[in-house]
């Protein structure tokens, strides 16, 4: 069983702090592929501002709106000798019909190179994704607002999951927003992380892993003193197991002791928090038509809402997905997601510190060749806060027309 560079950036980022931009490694073979298309997504939305009715109106958002999305797809692959460079990613445009201040670019692009050497192959890349932030996330009034992420890192594997393997990951990640306000919300992280273990076709494959971050704010500022509030430090170490049992179900475990340390606290509340990350996912392929995958994940991030530092994350999901001949496929799928903050905030403007999304939806994909599909996907998604203002339900219907060359 070979442990994967999608896989070993999944056990690196558990104890990590992740942001908009996960820490998976890309996952680029060394064979030409010259691969592109366009897509276009056509979406009924009943609630855009992902807000209560009250909030929204405040904000000048009209609830219902039609959306059509155009993006170009690409994926480049060169290979050099041994080694490859890449590119992937997509880049387009949304629109809406009535808000249209909300038109923005819709941007995701990954470059970079792979380098293999003896038993240890190293990718280095680059990532850069901007968007509209979700308005759920902005404070106040606030409505445009442009989030852009980027990310530089190199990350290493050597062995091939049988006898002795060893991985890392360094990684240095920018998060920035457009407005003035919001760039209270500005992080940077750089990141350190490492896994060794053993591992064969019988045992599975068992690693110890151990990471470190810096996340700091630096326009984040104490309206108390004046001075800057600093960010905070992460540390985890752990373990790591994954293992398939015949040709049906693949599993992976990881869980890690994460702490968490504040450069600055107000008065009365601690500067250290502890707790346990985890990440759980077992997928079971019950035959060529049906698979079942279920995932479970817990770890902290750094927050891009004004005020606040940090949010802890427990994301649980289930996907069934059923295949009906050679073009069609049903896809359902739950989510519920938790999510909990530190109380204390640098702004004067109130903002959740602990809420519940859930997640329903269904789609029917139909393939109509190797070069054109259709997908139709459904959606409802309810969330609930701390603060009514943020409490909110939406419906979503998405008509993807794809096509590749």
């Amino acid at each position: 069983m070979r442990l994967g560079p999608l896989a070993l950036g999944a056990i690196l980022s558990v104890g990590v702090c992740t942001s908009a931009i996960a820490q998976a490694v890309p996952s680029v073979g060394t064979a030409r592929e010259y691969k592109f298309g366009f897509h276009t997504d056509v979406t009924y939305d009943d609630n855009v501002g992902r807000t209560s009715a009250a909030l929204s109106a405040a904000r000048h958002i009209i609830p219902q709106d039609e959306l059509v999305s155009p993006a170009a797809d690409f994926h480049i692959v060169q290979p050099v000798g041994q080694q490859a460079l890449f590119l992937d990613g997509q880049v387009g445009y949304d629109f809406h019909k009535k808000n249209t201040r909300l038109n923005r670019e819709n941007i995701d692009v990954t470059g970079g190179g792979v380098l293999t050497l003896l038993h240890c192959r190293t990718t280095i890349y680059g990532k850069y994704a901007a968007l509209q932030s979700d308005l759920q996330d902005l404070s106040g009034l606030l409505v445009q607002n442009l989030l852009t992420t980027t990310a530089e890192a190199i990350g290493t594997q050597c062995g091939s999951g049988r006898g002795f393997t060893g991985s890392g990951v360094v990684q240095h990640r920018d998060v920035t927003n457009s407005l003035a306000f919001q760039k209270a919300a500005d992080h940077k992280s750089d990141s350190v992380s490492g896994s060794f273990g053993y591992g064969n076709t019988s045992l599975g494959v068992l690693m110890l892993t151990g990471s470190y971050s810096k996340n700091g704010y630096p326009n984040r500022i104490d309206p108390t003193t004046g001075a800057a509030a600093g960010g905070f430090a992460s540390e985890s170490i752990g373990v790591s197991y994954e293992k398939a049992f015949g040709s049906k179900i693949n599993t992976s475990v990881m869980v890690s002791e994460n702490t968490l340390r504040r450069d600055f606290a107000p008065a009365g509340i601690g500067s250290k928090v502890t707790g346990v990350n985890y990440l759980v996912s077992v997928e079971y392929r019950a035959s060529s038509r049906l698979s079942l995958k279920a995932h479970s994940q817990r770890a902290f991030q750094p927050s891009n809402r004004a005020g606040k530092l940090y949010d802890l994350v427990t994301s649980s999901e289930l996907t069934g997905d059923y295949t009906l001949g050679n073009r069609f496929t049903i896809e359902l799928n739950g989510i519920v997601d938790d999510l909990k903050s530190n109380k204390d905030t640098t702004i004067l403007i109130p903002t959740p510190t602990k809420s519940r999304k859930k997640t329903i939806s269904g789609s029917l994909h139909y393939r109509q060749s190797d070069r054109a599909s259709l997908v139709l996907d459904l959606r409802h998604e309810s969330k609930v806060t701390d603060l009514p203002n943020f409490n909110y339900d939406d419906n979503r219907a998405t008509l993807t027309l794809a096509v590749s060359f």
